[in-house]
């Protein structure tokens, strides 16, 4: 790989690393361990591991099927085989697109044509091209059908709250 899309491509998984997953995901964790009034712990999140992480290719992460390549290798022996070779911890996806695509949509068509507190502050033909995107795209993309059930919901607590634009 030529060295200038080598930089291109680790600036941008420096960008998804601290724009976009590791706030979310703090910010979830963090409310969740304070409403249960328990201490979170990131060992994994220590800036040298994770600059010898990102200088690793992409395709060093995975090897035949198996995610996490690199620390399963530095943790053999460490770890009893079964964690070590386990597959079954994966992370809670939510089934927006396929709901937004089906079930919901004749419900999202029915908000994008009435009269509803969101279209104070969102432009509505906008909102529009994105909900056909996300029909469209049939659940191939996430961040259309993300941005489209973030401002159906948003709308409704508005509306359960009777809060004004």
């Amino acid at each position: 790989m030529p060295a200038a899309l080598q930089r291109t491509e680790s600036r941008w998984r420096v960008y998804q690393l601290c724009e976009l997953f590791l706030p979310r995901l703090l910010k979830w964790d963090d409310r969740n361990f304070m409403a249960f009034g328990v201490e979170g712990r990131y060992p994994l999140l220590d800036h040298e591991l994770i600059e010898l992480c990102l200088s690793f290719r992409p395709e060093a992460l995975y090897r035949r099927g198996w995610t996490k390549w690199p620390l399963r290798i530095a943790m053999q022996g460490s770890l009893p085989t079964p964690i070590e070779r386990r597959r079954t911890k994966v992370g809670f996806e939510v089934p927006q697109d396929r709901w937004l695509c089906g079930e919901l949509r004749p419900l999202i068509e029915r908000w994008l044509g009435a009269d509803r507190p969101i279209w104070d502050l969102a432009d509505r033909e906008e909102v529009r091209r994105l909900a056909c995107l996300t029909w469209r795209l049939a659940g191939r993309r996430d961040e259309p059908g993300q941005a489209l059930l973030r401002l159906f919901l948003f709308d409704r607590w508005m509306e359960l709250f009777a809060v004004q634009a």
